[in-house]
């Protein structure tokens, strides 16, 4: 079960993107610089305004951190945030407390009412688009936002829009959108076009994702103009008043946009346990035999459902669902608060498939060899060997279990929700990582195995608890 071992809070991450000194060497805290929103990121629709803090620490990291705020009912909403080095180079992304992947826009209880009422009471101009091209030749409408072009002597400071008819999803994180927009300064004297911006907006007017400043820079090469565009830069540098410029027309958008099926979601919706996700990458015939006759008759679930809430810690509580599948196997749904994990596993014990909520591609196991028999009994001994390819990056890990039922006692001792018996099972597992050791408890009354206590490579053993066990039969 090497797809994913524990968690990783969103604390570990932030220092380890914050830089780590050496143990001997006292940590200097970074603290914050500077900070400011960036004036020229700044987009309204309707009552909803987008902005992004930009915020610059002692150690030279940097964080973006886009915010909503509904300036109707004064409220403020987290987008998402981005981590970079002193280099500018993105190092993490978080949506909210969701880390690497998309989530809605969540409330913001931090911003300050005083804040909102500045913010939204600015002179920031809700957008009002018109056509400078009905259909271009990706079949979108080019769009211009003609209640935002700033001329300054010979600077033209505007927003192009992009208009999809559908719903698309941008990696790798997922990012819904059906509008495009790139924010321009362009030079008339010149005659030279900079992007400072790349922007996707949902059909709420949430901004989803996007790159600016150093991010945009490194992606010029990226960004061209049709000559419909390139002849409504020169329009414009003509116009003394450019707000008056009417392109094709008011823009209309079409309504009630469906999901595009040639660029929908590619990440993992692992809501509620269901297994539709990885149901499209088939576990290997000969492994699914092996694993279902393993538990045939004597092992098989007696349970549809069960959950309960595994820890170490008690700040490190990880809610889990298992779920009895018709195949006789269970599938297994992990809350990591900042991602989920599910995996396809015998009797809780070994990992037939698995990935986690920003995996493109699960982790499946290719061979499985195993003397493991049912109805387990006292001193049985039994071993298990595995081979798992981590179809994503290629990686293929291999490793072996032994083990040994060495006792047994009352399911009530683990948590009183449990009933009838459990056998003690000892087990020691190598891989190229060394040898980690398991004291698991299997229950007769569920068929399913639960870690009572985990021994890492350096000899530390923890203990696993449970509480909130349900269990529907």
């Amino acid at each position: 079960m090497k797809c994913y071992t524990g968690k990783v809070t969103g604390a570990v991450l932030l220092l380890a993107g914050l830089g780590a000194q050496a143990a001997d060497t006292p940590a200097a805290k970074p603290h914050i610089v500077s900070q400011a929103i960036n004036p020229l990121q700044l987009y309204r629709f309707n009552d909803r305004l987008n902005m992004v803090s930009e915020v610059k620490f002692s150690d030279g990291n940097q964080v973006e951190r886009w915010v909503a705020l509904d300036c109707k009912n004064k409220t403020s909403e987290r987008l998402y945030w981005d981590l970079f080095d002193s280099d500018g180079n993105k190092k993490l992304r978080y949506y909210g407390d969701r880390y690497g992947r998309y989530a809605p826009a969540q409330p913001d209880p931090h911003e300050q009412r005083e804040n909102i009422d500045s913010l939204c009471g600015a002179k920031i101009n809700n957008s009002d688009w018109v056509y400078v091209e009905k259909r271009n030749k990706y079949d979108n409408a080019t769009l211009l936002d003609v209640a935002n072009i700033q001329k300054i002597n010979d600077i033209l400071l505007l927003r192009i829009g992009y208009s999809y008819n559908e719903i698309h999803y941008d990696p790798p994180y997922d990012a819904p959108y059906d509008l495009k927009l790139e924010n321009h300064v362009y030079d008339c004297a010149k005659g030279k076009d900079v992007v400072i911006a790349g922007l996707d907006v949902d059909g709420k007017g949430y901004i989803t994702d996007g790159i600016i400043n150093k991010a945009i820079q490194d992606r010029q090469a990226d960004f061209s103009n049709t000559p419909d565009v390139e002849k409504l830069f020169k329009t414009l540098c003509t116009l003394d008043d450019v707000s008056r410029y009417k392109g094709l027309g008011k823009y209309h958008p079409v309504q009630n946009k469906t999901v595009s099926s040639l660029s929908g979601p590619e990440l993992p919706d692992f809501t509620d346990n269901k297994p539709d996700w990885l149901k499209q990458f088939p576990i290997p015939e000969a492994v699914q035999k092996t694993a279902t006759r393993v538990v045939q008759r004597w092992a098989e679930p007696k349970f549809t459902r069960i959950g309960w809430t595994e820890y170490t810690r008690e700040d490190d509580k990880i809610p889990v669902v298992l779920d009895a599948q018709p195949d006789r196997l269970v599938r297994r749904l992990e809350n990591y608060k900042i991602f989920t994990g599910q995996r396809i596993m015998v009797a809780n014990l070994a990992q037939l498939e698995g990935a986690i909520s920003m995996s493109r591609l699960p982790s499946i196991t290719q061979r499985i060899d195993t003397d493991l028999r049912f109805p387990l009994i006292q001193g049985q001994r039994f071993s298990l060997g595995m081979t798992q390819k981590n179809e994503q990056t290629g990686t293929v890990t291999t490793f072996t279990r032994q083990c040994e039922v060495t006792g047994s006692g009352e399911a009530t001792e683990i948590n009183p929700a449990f009933s009838g018996k459990y056998w003690h099972v000892d087990c020691e597992e190598k891989d190229e990582d060394g040898v980690e050791k398991s004291r698991n408890a299997f229950l007769t009354d569920l068929n399913i195995f639960l870690p009572l206590a985990r021994t890492d490579s350096k000899g530390k053993t923890t203990p696993v608890h449970y509480q909130d066990v349900t269990i529907t039969r």
